[in-house]
């Protein structure tokens, strides 16, 4: 039987909110690509709740690579936050259009962010690092409908 992802993704999960002003070209990108989109939330979340900003929830056991070439996939739309599991509850998951409704702090995503991500050798914990450390910011990201 063959693999459903490819092996460098197993274990993985990602997610996007399908509520997010870009998800229909998000969901285009994932099917042109080779990353594999899990599942979908927001439009099925009672209530459901329309992001205003983007944020990435990335958690701690996200290695560089994976992370680094899903924001190359997103190249081009808006991503305006990355928030890092500390805590360890989500090793291998990625949410695109978290809603953070427990108003965590998160990182604005900027180039210094994107370098500090970029250096080579990065651990999956130095991932999570590099994000705890620039998070600087308490955001709530929701608005009823």
């Amino acid at each position: 039987m063959p693999l459903m992802k490819p092996r460098r993704w197993l274990g993985y999960t990602i997610a996007l909110n399908d509520l997010l002003p870009d998800a229909q070209e998000i969901l285009d990108r994932f099917e042109r690509s080779d990353i594999p989109l899990d599942d979908t939330f927001g439009s099925s979340s009672d209530p459901a709740a329309r992001p205003r900003s983007t944020i990435l929830y990335v958690g701690p056991g996200v290695e560089q690579d994976r992370l680094l070439e899903l924001l190359d996939l997103l190249q081009g739309i808006p991503v305006h936050f990355l928030q890092a599991d500390h805590a360890g509850h989500s090793r291998k998951k990625i949410y695109i259009g978290a809603l953070n409704l427990e108003s965590g702090r998160v990182a604005p995503f900027s180039p210094e962010v994107l370098a500090s991500l970029r250096k080579l050798g990065l651990s999956a914990g130095d991932v999570t690092a590099a994000i705890l450390d620039a998070s600087t910011l308490n955001v709530l990201t929701v608005k009823s409908e």
